[in-house]
């Protein structure tokens, strides 16, 4: 199902700047998308529901980069 976790999914935390790891992930496609805390809205990737989210290909050994996800709390 699409922006909510689903058990036994690769995760990961961001860091303050966005960034984050899913380790354990073998060759292939996968679409990266987060799950927002109520409060907040998000500011990258661009797109509203159900967009907002990057297509990532990794061949073996790769490492996509520059996917990262921002946010703003809403006032």
């Amino acid at each position: 199902m699409y922006g909510v976790y689903d058990y036994g999914e690769p995760t990961a935390f961001t860091n303050t700047s966005g960034a984050y790891t899913i380790k354990g992930l073998i060759a292939g496609k996968y679409r990266v998308r987060e799950v927002r805390k109520d409060g907040w809205n998000r500011t990258k990737p661009a797109g509203n529901w159900p967009l907002g989210y990057y297509d990532v290909t990794l061949t073996t050994g790769a490492a996509a980069t520059g996917k990262v996800f921002g946010n703003r709390k809403i006032a």
